[in-house]
């Protein structure tokens, strides 16, 4: 019995339990690729809000009523005048500054096509 117990002592302590090795980062995805996936997500809940959505609504159509106006211009109509043409680009202007100032607040709708030739 003594035999049996000075075997199991000595097994013990040569398989001895080996620490965990520290858990490696997943390689498959780049940092920086999760990152770029947070930001675009992030900004698809930006575009959701609806102060944003309203901002967009009016930017969009403040410029396609000032593009339908300058072309009646361009191909001579009657129906418009010069007029209408400078109130819709003054409106266009007043849209685009409260676009912008909502872009002071959330930098990365400084991505949306609208703000990126501002």
């Amino acid at each position: 019995m003594n035999e049996n117990t000075e075997n199991a002592d000595q097994s013990a302590t040569t398989t001895a339990r080996k620490a965990r090795t520290p858990r490696q980062p997943r390689l498959d995805q780049p940092l920086a690729s999760k990152a770029s996936q947070l930001e675009d997500a992030a900004y698809g809940r930006l575009l959701e809000r609806a102060d944003v959505k309203e901002a967009l609504f009016r930017v969009g159509s403040a410029q396609a009523k000032r593009d339908s106006v300058s072309r009646k211009l361009c191909a001579g109509s009657a129906a418009v005048s010069v007029d209408d043409l400078s109130r819709w680009e003054g409106e266009l202007a007043a849209a685009k500054e409260g676009l912008v100032a909502l872009a002071k607040h959330s930098p990365l709708l400084l991505k949306h096509p609208m703000l990126a030739a501002h």
